[in-house]
């Protein structure tokens, strides 16, 4: 809010934009897509303006998930898929890996889950290929869990056995042990998910976040 306030509104520059979007993805974050949005349409106006392709793509790619969580999946795609265009174009790889995470989410929560591990492994695998290992871990425990989630128990255990060469750790670990968990209990192996949840519970640290912590209560519950 600070950096907002301190930023002069005229003339338009890439450096307010940036502030625009960073505070826009924080509000995501925080589970307040309406004021995100606002905040992300700004930084959209301003970085187009001033032909910030960066801070555009940045933007776009939180506004995606805010648009997509707000109730329409198929604009917020195209978004993505934008933000996804743009970064690639720029050779960023931090905000290819990012986009690859909520492109994948957002298609897996528009019903289309078995698509949904096909894209985040595309998006492992060019991780892979740039040497960006948390990104590759996080992906990949996306797609155990959505390869339990279709009933693919054997893919999984694959997937978490790539998991645990590359080694997942902080909220990577927590997703990891949540898979982990959750194929447990499916095959009714419930000390091994009590272990795996264990696992997931000390990788969310001091995280409340509910998209992450949720996930960790209910396998508990």
């Amino acid at each position: 809010h600070e950096a907002v306030d301190l930023m002069p509104p005229e003339p338009p520059t890439a450096e307010l934009a940036r502030v625009l979007a960073a505070h826009g993805q924080i509000l995501m974050l925080r589970g307040r897509p309406r004021e995100s949005r606002q905040r992300c349409e700004q930084a959209i106006e301003v970085a187009r303006s001033v032909g910030a392709r960066a801070e555009e793509g940045h933007a776009l790619d939180t506004l995606g998930v805010d648009v997509s969580s707000l109730g329409d999946r198929k604009t917020g795609i195209v978004q993505l898929r934008e933000a996804k265009r743009i970064a690639e174009e720029l050779g960023w790889i931090d905000e290819i890996g990012r986009v690859y995470v909520n492109l994948s989410e957002e298609i897996d929560w528009d019903g289309r889950t078995a698509d949904a591990p096909e894209l985040a492994a595309e998006g492992a695998d060019v991780m892979r290929r740039h040497g960006a290992r948390s990104y590759v871990a996080f992906l990949e425990t996306e797609v155990a869990q959505r390869q339990v989630r279709l009933g693919r128990l054997d893919d999984a255990d694959a997937t978490i056995r790539r998991i645990n060469e590359v080694g997942a750790s902080g909220l990577g670990a927590t997703i990891c042990g949540d898979a982990e968990a959750d194929i447990a209990l499916a095959r009714g192996q419930l000390e091994k998910a009590a272990e795996a949840v264990a696992r997931a519970r000390t990788g969310l640290g001091r995280t409340r976040d509910s998209m992450f912590y949720g996930p960790t209560a209910a396998i508990e519950v």
